[in-house]
């Protein structure tokens, strides 16, 4: 940073009048450091933490362990994954029947389908996962 602080000073001494603020790469990577670490701050404080939280009283009160966690999340990833690549799948056959041209209103009715219909999938995804997995807090359990 220095380096940069003595190219600026030079690039002043040659104009003949200071850098503006807008010009000043020294300033803004101060300040975007201590603006990333504010940014860190408030993500940890407003997510992070009440997640792990959350977690934590989870496992606490239903006696689950950490990798039943883990497991339930990873299943739930999977079910999520694979309801969007049988989309995406359906969206490009669909696409290679009617063409091009069809294509965007085939996405656009498929995305409002997907839309309308996230509750029930979630619900079913929970019960699928929760029954399968964190109740025992085994990974084998859905192997």
């Amino acid at each position: 940073m220095r380096s940069l602080l003595e190219v600026q000073r030079i690039l002043e001494e040659r104009s003949g009048k200071p850098l503006e603020d807008w010009e000043n790469a020294y300033m803004a990577e101060n300040a975007m450091s201590s603006r990333n670490n504010a940014e860190y701050e408030a993500w940890k404080r407003d997510s992070y933490k009440p997640l792990t939280e959350a977690v934590r009283a989870l496992m606490e009160s239903e006696g689950l362990s950490r990798e039943g966690v883990e497991e339930y999340l990873y299943m739930k990833h999977g079910i999520e994954r694979n309801r969007e690549m049988s989309v995406r799948a359906a969206i490009e056959e669909k696409a290679e029947r009617e063409g091009k041209k069809e294509q965007s209103r085939t996405a656009l009715t498929l995305k409002s389908l997907r839309t309308q219909n996230a509750s029930v999938w979630r619900s079913r995804r929970k019960q699928r996962c929760r029954s399968s997995c964190v109740t025992t807090g085994s990974r084998s359990a859905t192997r």
